[in-house]
């Protein structure tokens, strides 16, 4: 495949024979590099608890505390806020390092959020702050129903349902305690 020539293919994810199979394809090519990026659970949790990870910990602590600690005339106010607020969830941003079922990341989240992205382009941003809002709302309530296994419309039959009885079925269909 001349288009690969001298180029650097990326394999990251698929595991088993699909890897296998595109693997020995492009090894019978001119490609350049063939780099394979793996996300086994052993790996990921190796380097989760590794050395490595628990040094960058260590010192984004001791950065930020150095950083609040030293008054900043030049500091803005959005570097003010952004440093109180690693400050107030320093714990919970590394909680992914003690507990494997905290991703590293929030690929989920913005997985759940890009289609939201695109249908907002297509309708000029809900028209106002007010419509924004509201729609902000109800897509983040429809992700969590979908995240949750539930289906859409049931829950929403039930919640409208529950507004007008009092009752609580569509708390019961995400098993969420009352407030």
């Amino acid at each position: 495949m001349p288009i690969f020539t001298g180029k650097i293919l990326l394999i990251s994810g698929g595991i088993g024979f699909f890897r296998s199979t595109v693997l020995k394809r492009f090894l019978r090519t001119d490609i350049k590099e063939i780099r394979i990026f793996s996300r086994d659970e052993k790996m990921q949790d190796a380097a989760r608890q590794g050395e490595e990870t628990g040094e960058i910990e260590r010192q984004l602590r001791e950065l930020l505390s150095k950083e609040l600690s030293r008054e900043n005339p030049k500091r803005s106010y959005y570097m003010e806020q952004a440093l109180n607020y690693f400050d107030h969830f320093k714990d919970d941003l590394f909680r992914y390092r003690k507990d494997g079922n905290y991703p590293i990341d929030n690929n989920l989240a913005e997985r759940q959020v890009r289609p939201f992205t695109a249908m907002r382009k297509g309708i000029q941003h809900y028209g106002s702050d007010d419509g924004a809002e509201r729609a902000a709302v109800y897509l983040s309530v429809v992700s969590t129903v979908k995240l949750a296994g539930v289906s859409v419309w049931k829950f929403l039959g039930y919640f409208f349902e529950d507004m007008v009885t009092g009752g609580s079925k569509h708390r019961a269909l995400l098993k969420l305690s009352a407030a």
